[in-house]
């Protein structure tokens, strides 16, 4: 027969049973620390300080993403700014350029295909840009889906079932 002390009698709220002493999950917490834990203002300090850090992580996601919608708002700002500026830098260009179809054709016609060609390559600077902040939204956005995934995967179900009754405990 087994030795009665590798046994141990456990009060699950009103539910006794007996069962086979656990070792320590893990070694390197001292005997006198577990029992220590039992202690209500030990655990008291030990909830604050996980809290604790939850909040200071939590903080440097929000702040991480305020700098990403803080780039975001800056490059829609100097969107404007850009076209007005660009138009001019490629009508200076066009008049270096010599294009023979152009050249052919009467004056007013000239200025007005290189009117147009510049705002053409100006619109193709705008798509540009607004392409770029396109694939800025949709990594935003990719990444927020990914925290709400994480948030489900996080939940206190999928721990053991002792943590999960603590945890409805505290809310």
């Amino acid at each position: 027969m087994e030795d009665m002390s590798d046994w141990e009698l456990v009060n699950d709220e009103g539910f006794v049973y007996k069962r086979k002493k656990r070792t320590p999950i893990s070694s390197s917490i001292p005997v006198a620390v577990a029992v220590a834990v039992a202690d209500p203002a030990v655990e008291l300090k030990e909830t604050r300080k996980r809290r604790r850090i939850a909040l200071v992580k939590l903080k440097d996601k929000y702040q991480h993403e305020l700098v990403l919608w803080q780039h975001l708002s800056n490059s829609l700002i100097s969107i404007p700014n850009h076209t007005l500026n660009h138009p001019s830098i490629i009508n200076q260009q066009q008049h270096h350029h010599h294009h023979p179809t152009i050249h052919s054709l009467p004056s007013h016609s000239s200025l007005f295909l290189s009117h147009l060609l510049s705002q053409v390559e100006a619109q193709e600077a705008i798509i540009r840009d607004f392409s770029q902040l396109c694939e800025v939204a949709e990594s935003l956005c990719s990444v927020h889906e990914e925290k709400a995934k994480q948030q489900f995967i996080d939940l206190p179900v999928w721990r053991s079932p002792r943590e999960l009754m603590t945890s409805l405990c505290e809310d």
